[in-house]
């Protein structure tokens, strides 16, 4: 929270803190309309763009902050793996046909995902080098939006009937909560909940919801006109970023076009779903979806 907000509010004390859990931590990352990876200021919404990064999407931290796993179009077809310093410098292929990236808690390890020759898609760790492979699993059907759990026991994912997965490190243990899940899921700090998108009709295509994962209870965080997508936890567990388009074909106030695509700003909210407010108005195309620096 700037200076000027804290002056502002001083005398609002405990209420305004209530209201409003700010989270203290870090840059949220996240691929703008194409012209590489931003470092958003969660605090200011200031932005800066890391250079040769033009493509790179699906972002995922490694747990000190210092490094990005990302993917990039394949040299042939699909998509490589590749890690790049927070300051830009250091672009390095880690895996070749894959996707998916997700590190560790430990940061030791990278997981992945690769088509299986047809027959479905495995689920594989590696070293941040590139070396020292090892398969999980082998699931039968599309893995999407794979994360490794705060505590690195359990790895959740989504298949192609839409149900969220959750599956043990050793491939053992398998769970499905069916339903209707959107993409990129985000574990929150704590591992007692994930975070996900709810697609819908018009005039809502998308709202974020979480799931407990003791009681499979889910909700809605958002419920608006518009497009809600993307949800990523702060690493303190109190805020949720996300992306929004809000944009006047959804309220019917213009004609929508159909092949454009966003504005998708950065919308933050408190983990219960209250205080949204907008941190950034950028314009554009806007934003892929985000993910939170940790602390």
């Amino acid at each position: 929270m700037g200076l000027g907000l804290v002056a502002a509010l001083g005398l609002a004390g405990v209420a305004c803190s209530r209201a409003h859990e700010t989270s203290k931590s870090g840059f949220i990352a996240a691929n703008w309309q194409g012209r590489g990876i931003a470092l958003v200021d969660s605090a200011t919404g200031q932005r800066r763009l890391l250079p040769g990064t033009e493509s790179a999407t699906a972002l995922s931290w490694s747990p000190d902050g210092q490094m990005l796993v990302l993917e990039l179009p394949g040299k042939l077809f699909g998509t490589d793996v590749y890690t790049i310093r927070s300051d830009g410098t250091g672009l390095r292929l880690v895996a070749s046909s894959a996707y998916g990236p997700a590190w560790s808690p430990d940061g030791t390890r990278l997981l992945i995902a690769r088509d299986s020759n047809g027959s479905g898609v495995e689920l594989s760790t590696i070293r941040p080098d590139g070396q020292g492979p090892r398969r999980l699993v082998r699931v039968i059907g599309g893995v999407f939006s794979p994360v490794w759990s705060p505590d690195g026991k359990r790895i959740a994912f989504l298949s192609n009937d839409g149900s969220l997965n959750l599956i043990n490190v050793n491939g053992e243990h398998r769970r499905r909560l069916r339903g209707n899940f959107g993409g990129h899921l985000s574990w929150s700090p704590d591992g007692s909940r994930i975070a996900f998108e709810i697609r819908g009709e018009a005039p809502n295509w998308g709202d974020i919801g979480v799931v407990d994962l003791e009681t499979a209870e889910r909700r809605n965080l958002t419920h608006r006109p518009g497009d809600d997508s993307g949800p990523a936890w702060s690493p303190d567990g109190k805020e949720i970023a996300f992306l929004a388009d809000l944009s006047c074909a959804w309220t019917g106030k213009c004609s929508p076009d159909w092949e454009a695509e966003g504005p998708r700003e950065v919308w933050l909210m408190n983990a219960d779903g209250s205080h949204l407010r907008q941190l950034t108005r950028d314009s554009g195309r806007g934003y892929d979806d985000p993910a939170w620096q940790p602390g």
